[in-house]
């Protein structure tokens, strides 16, 4: 995908190995502190998502299943899926790790969030 922002500059969001690169080119290296934030949060969500049913339960049944799945998410690696950060990330907006990067990634956030 590529992500077009409004001062004419155009990044591609790779899936593979070549968005380091791009990060690095479109948003320098101290960007990546961001990026590797949202992978692992994405991860940790994704991972979750998966295992839950649908939302929101309508039987006691789902109800219970839910609360089985995300235990067992939850215990599978507890100190990444309990980590304080991931934890405060539930109440915080994605701009609370963005308040330093470079203008550019507060572009490019504002316009895919």
């Amino acid at each position: 995908m590529t992500v077009h922002l409004p001062d004419g500059q155009a990044v591609t969001r790779y899936g593979d190995a070549r968005r380091w690169p791009e990060y690095a080119r479109a948003f320098g290296e101290p960007a990546a502190t961001f990026w590797r934030w949202q992978e692992r949060t994405a991860d940790a969500l994704w991972d979750l998502a998966l295992r839950a049913p649908a939302w929101p339960p309508q039987t006691p049944g789902e109800l219970g299943a839910l609360a089985g799945d995300g235990l067992r998410w939850l215990l599978a690696d507890l100190p990444s899926h309990l980590h304080p950060r991931l934890l405060a990330d539930a109440f915080r907006p994605v701009a609370a790790h963005l308040q330093a990067a470079p203008k550019a990634l507060r572009l490019l956030s504002t316009h895919n969030c």
